[in-house]
């Protein structure tokens, strides 16, 4: 991955990433990856979703 230099721009991987369900994941592991990245988001506080 190219280096972009923008604080801004971070990277998120899911806890179980690539060791889940062969194929397309089931609902259970939506609802955690969900959980996952809505915790990652709320991390950055309100100032995440202001111009």
């Amino acid at each position: 991955m190219a280096e972009c230099n923008d604080p801004q721009v971070t990277h998120f991987a899911y806890s179980r990433a690539g060791t889940g369900t062969p194929g397309h994941p089931r609902i259970a592991e939506d609802e955690e990856m969900a959980r996952e990245l809505c915790a990652y988001l709320e991390s950055f506080g309100e100032e995440l979703w202001e111009q």
